[in-house]
């Protein structure tokens, strides 16, 4: 079945913000039921022309509208410097978990200054066991894709430890992550 009009507006976006992904990992529904999402991709954007960062962004979120009027959106993580393959496949697998997060156990929409707990540490993130959901961490970053189904949000996944968490529960969340980044790198294992 060919990929609904939004994720090809979503994919081409992609495509001329950061060029063809270097890598993809594909999640499909195998089951009825199974999985909010019939099928959700994880591209990576390793690094390249000076950049030393790996960027993961998933694409098949944004076919359904989150509950609760949250609209659509899709999810990136941006990591300093190339992981290995082993990790780069265990972070894909958590944001495609992520991105279902808001049809599962009535998980809600997803949106900016959000925060998630995950059951585990984030791949990588030794001691983030949440993530903080930001909008742009720049004037000028990327925000939202326009497609011709409306805007589609780009929320960027922040993995954060237990104190962190408390930390963005207190504060405004533009306020938490302009502190979050003066002490930490954001994109750097912890």
């Amino acid at each position: 079945m060919p990929a609904p009009l939004i994720l090809r507006d979503v994919y081409k976006q992609h495509i001329q913000h950061w060029g063809q992904d270097d890598e993809g990992y594909t999640y499909e529904r195998t089951e009825e039921g199974a999985q909010p999402l019939s099928r959700l991709d994880v591209f990576v954007y390793r690094p390249r022309g000076g950049r030393e960062i790996t960027t993961f962004a998933t694409i098949g979120m944004a076919a359904r509208e989150m509950p609760d009027e949250g609209g659509r959106a899709e999810l990136h993580l941006t990591l300093r410097g190339e992981p290995s393959r082993e990790l780069e496949r265990a972070i894909a697998t958590q944001l495609a978990n992520l991105a279902c997060f808001p049809w599962q156990n009535g998980g809600g929409a997803l949106g900016w200054g959000e925060i998630v707990p995950l059951p585990r540490d984030f791949p990588g993130f030794e001691g983030c066991d949440a993530v903080f959901l930001a909008g742009p961490f720049e004037e000028g970053d990327w925000d939202w894709i326009e497609t011709a189904e409306g805007p589609v949000r780009i929320i960027n996944v922040v993995p954060i430890t237990g104190a962190e968490r408390q930390e963005a529960r207190r504060e405004r969340p533009s306020a938490f992550l302009a502190a979050l980044r003066a002490r930490v790198d954001v994109f750097a294992p912890r």
